[in-house]
């Protein structure tokens, strides 16, 4: 995940807030992780409205390959 992405995730205490609630984790394992893990890409990104390309293209680089 950029950094930028998850200072600003960070930043904003509502969001890690409802992305606890939306991956059924704690607000600490939120503030914890580095990058979104894959199993809660879907909700991060419906919470932040930041495309799953964006939170982890690392998961996606097969993709950018193949174009």
């Amino acid at each position: 995940m950029c950094t930028e992405i998850l200072s600003q995730i960070r930043s904003r205490r509502f969001a890690v807030k409802e992305i606890a609630a939306a991956c059924n984790v704690t607000t600490q394992a939120v503030s914890q992780w580095e990058k979104v893990p894959r199993k809660h890409l879907g909700p991060v990104s419906r919470v932040t409205g930041i495309d799953a390309h964006q939170l982890r293209p690392d998961l996606f680089s097969d993709e950018n390959k193949a174009a």
